[in-house]
């Protein structure tokens, strides 16, 4: 598919995840509110990661089409990444049922939903981190469809009788440690290899983009997360590091 289609595509992907979300948000506030909850503050906190996250995401698709900067090294990158992240804000969607009692998907389809997106936002990171290394961008495609094959393999991995837990104890079983490990690992290892690529170039425009890179890496890993700690920093860490990602496009080539 030719890629200013496929750009064009996951764009509207990306709103409609970002529409459809944000209206499940927005409905979840309004229910809490409703509720007169005590905790009503506390609970918004719990899901403001996936929020910011969620509306945070379009910034640097905007940017790159402002600056047609598409056919960039950030421009065969961000379309994918950017749309893959908007979709882990999906780790709301137990809390949503939680507190709404609304249950909008099976399951099962809200555990493969979130591992997907978790696993394969990570594989990506990874991908990227490795195409400024140097990786030839050839077979750019087949690496990215390859990458998101095996996210969805192994989200979809796990022995069926443990896809009968309840909803809200997701991510507590062994198989789920090991995805989170795996997880942990890509993300190290996109971070090694983002930082050895600024290193090797040694040029303003290649730090920035390491400490960009970095940045929204631990805001998207920390996400996943509920306390108030983790959720001061995802935003500080996510939205510094879309800040300085997308000023830096303006140097990438």
């Amino acid at each position: 598919m030719n890629s200013k289609i496929s750009q064009t595509l996951l764009l509207i992907l990306q709103i409609i995840i970002t529409l459809l979300y944000g209206t499940l948000i927005a409905h979840m506030t309004y229910v809490l509110y409703q509720s007169n909850d005590a905790s009503f503050i506390a609970q918004v906190i719990s899901y403001l990661p996936q929020t910011v996250i969620l509306l945070s995401s379009m910034v640097p698709q905007i940017v790159l089409r402002i600056r047609k900067k598409l056919h960039s090294q950030d421009g065969e990158i961000f379309p994918l990444l950017f749309t893959m992240i908007a979709l882990q804000s999906s780790l709301f969607l137990s809390r949503y049922s939680d507190l709404t009692g609304n249950l909008i998907l099976d399951v099962h389809l809200i555990m493969v939903l979130e591992r997907f997106s978790l696993i394969g936002t990570a594989l990506l990171f990874l991908i990227s981190a490795l195409r400024y290394y140097g990786m030839t961008s050839s077979k750019m495609g087949w690496y990215l469809v390859g990458a998101l094959g095996f996210s969805l393999f192994l989200c979809i991995a796990e022995p069926k009788n443990l896809a009968q837990r309840n909803i809200f104890a997701i991510y507590n079983s062994k198989y789920d440690a090991l995805l989170s490990v795996m997880q942990i690992c890509l993300y190290i290892s996109s971070i090694l290899t983002i930082v050895a690529a600024a290193l090797r170039e040694k040029s303003p425009a290649s730090t920035r983009r390491a400490i960009g890179f970095t940045m929204i890496i631990v805001g998207v890993y920390l996400s996943a997360a509920y306390t108030l700690i983790p959720v001061i920093l995802t935003c500080i860490f996510y939205i510094l590091g879309i800040i300085i990602l997308s000023i830096n496009t303006r140097e990438s080539f």
